[in-house]
């Protein structure tokens, strides 16, 4: 008898204490962009909102969005934070069920994504007939430049697409490498605040292919949802929060891009262009859509995916 009440005061003792003992945070893999639309997601990191609910976050840097988008479908990321809808489209194809898409990032004329730098002697887009073009990674930004050369006489026969990195843009146009660049914030800015680059014009996929361009998404891994609800539900209360911090001081929320954009200056900061972030209620599913119908009239969707959602 007084064997089996000393085995039951130990085996409550240890349980005691392992329920005492305090609970590992649950790590999250992130993916994303360093680029000026992804400022929910370093607002959350700066403010340490991870770590308030108990998160841990593994952030992994990729340099397109098709590389990411791929990494979520796969299941080697929980969350993608960025990705282009074109390559969300696409994905959807043939993996929509792997994803589930909670934000969108929403540009216009006014809050442009995009920009065409060129060489200090080029002056006008027809001038670009024939000529190299570099352009942001991946498949999105590619078509979406070419679809705008011709739109202004600005492709020909002899015209090229060279895929560039952010970091070698502004090198590449100024060794000569390529005649312009189609690039994402906050490169375009930093191209005119600094001087280093020619901006031959803010906003040209916004003016000429989508005036309310919903270039990208934030999503989950659909089997991330299912295996941890809860947790999903807490980052997704993160990312709201993140949002209202953005509208509430647009200034602080800036300061961020210092420490996961290339951006080094805080003028340079507060200058970009920052896109607008729409979730639940407002999530702007009419922008992917009118993105797909786009795809598809010019052939390069052979059919209208359908996305899924997370609210």
């Amino acid at each position: 008898m007084q064997q089996h009440f000393t085995l039951f005061v130990f085996l409550t003792l240890v349980l005691f204490n392992a329920c005492s003992q305090p609970q590992q945070p649950q790590q999250i893999r992130i993916g994303y962009l360093a680029v000026t639309s992804n400022l929910p997601l370093f607002v959350a990191l700066e403010k340490k909102m991870f770590e308030q609910q108990g998160l841990q976050v593994e952030l992994k840097k990729f340099e397109s969005s098709n590389l990411l988008g791929q990494a979520l479908v796969s299941g080697a990321i929980d969350i993608d934070a960025g990705t282009s809808s074109f390559v969300g489209l696409g994905l959807a194809q043939t993996s929509g069920e792997k994803m589930k898409i909670f934000l969108s990032i929403v540009a216009s004329e006014k809050n442009f994504m995009s920009s065409l730098l060129v060489k200090p002697e080029i002056s006008s887009l027809q001038q670009l007939q024939n000529k190299k073009v570099g352009c942001f990674p991946g498949a999105a930004i590619k078509t979406f430049t070419m679809m705008f050369l011709k739109k202004n006489n600005a492709w020909g026969e002899q015209s090229r697409l060279v895929e560039l990195p952010p970091p070698l843009q502004l090198q590449a146009l100024e060794n000569g490498s390529v005649d312009a660049v189609m690039c994402v914030e906050p490169t375009g800015t930093l191209a005119r605040v600094t001087g280093k680059a020619k901006v031959l014009m803010h906003g040209p996929i916004e003016h000429d292919i989508f005036p309310q361009w919903t270039g990208g998404y934030y999503s989950f891994n659909a089997d991330f949802i299912k295996n941890n609800p809860e947790i999903a539900r807490k980052l997704y209360d993160i990312f709201a929060k993140s949002l209202e911090e953005i509208r509430n001081d647009m200034q602080a929320a800036r300061k961020t891009l210092l420490t996961y954009t290339p951006i080094q200056q805080e003028a340079i900061a507060q200058a970009v262009s920052i896109p607008e972030f729409t979730m639940g209620n407002t999530l702007d599913t009419q922008g992917f859509s009118t993105v797909a119908d786009t795809l598809v009239h010019y052939d390069i969707l052979t059919q209208k995916p359908a996305l899924q959602w997370y609210r």
